[in-house]
This record gives structure tokens, C-alpha cells and sequence, in this order.
């Protein structure tokens, strides 16, 4: 069944597995140029913020930035932050910012050795 599941994820038939989500194509429209666009606005926002440029509710730079995992969606901001601490250019960007991850797998996590 998994075999038969992943040869129609690569042939283009709309979904990967059993979450729906669109591969290639959705209802056979190819969704990759609205990917790219959407992280062309990801990359538009985050290049604003570590300029500077983007200000919060009180005018001034953001300096902090709250991450919030619903169950496992919390690992992924956290296997990155910790994967960016120990890189220089990421370290030089972080520029004094501060992030804030807040999960709801506090048991899971503290059995995984995570906190």
C-alpha cells in the first residue's frame, strides 16, 4: 500500500499520502509557481525584519518573536533555532532578537531528552 501511495505521490496525483496535501498538482493545476510565490513573501518579510524595517505595534524593530507548537508542529522552530545557533551568519543576523518557543508537549519533550 505505501508503495502504491508513494508511485502516486511521484506521478503527480494530487496528494501526498493520506494528508492531502498538494504535490505537484492540485485538481491538475500546477501548484509550484503559487509555492514559490508565497515563499518569495516569506523571504520579502523575514529580509524587512532583519533589516530593521519592519516595525511592531510601538514603531521600533522586532526584537522578539514568539513561536507557538500545537503538539509536534513545535519541533521543526526548534530543531532550526538550534541548528542556526551554531552558524556565524545566522548568529550575526539574529542581531540581539530573541526567540520564544512555547509548546504543549512539555511530558513528550522532557521524555526525549529535549528539556
Amino acid at each position: 500500500m505505501l508503495k502504491k501511495r508513494l508511485t502516486g505521490c511521484s506521478m503527480g496525483s494530487g496528494t501526498l499520502c493520506s494528508w492531502g496535501f498538494a504535490v505537484i498538482k492540485s485538481d491538475g493545476k500546477n501548484v509550484v509557481p503559487d509555492v514559490w510565490t508565497v515563499l518569495d513573501k516569506i523571504r520579502e518579510f523575514s529580509e524587512s525584519v532583519c533589516s530593521g524595517a519592519w516595525e511592531g505595534d510601538t514603531g521600533k524593530p522586532l526584537k522578539d518573536v514568539a513561536a507557538i507548537g500545537i503538539g509536534a508542529s513545535f519541533l521543526g522552530p526548534l530543531f532550526l533555532h538550534t541548528a542556526l545557533q551554531t552558524d556565524p551568519k545566522s548568529i550575526e543576523s539574529a542581531g540581539g532578537r530573541q526567540l520564544h518557543l512555547l509548546c504543549s508537549l512539555k511530558k513528550g519533550l522532557a521524555e526525549c531528552g529535549v528539556i
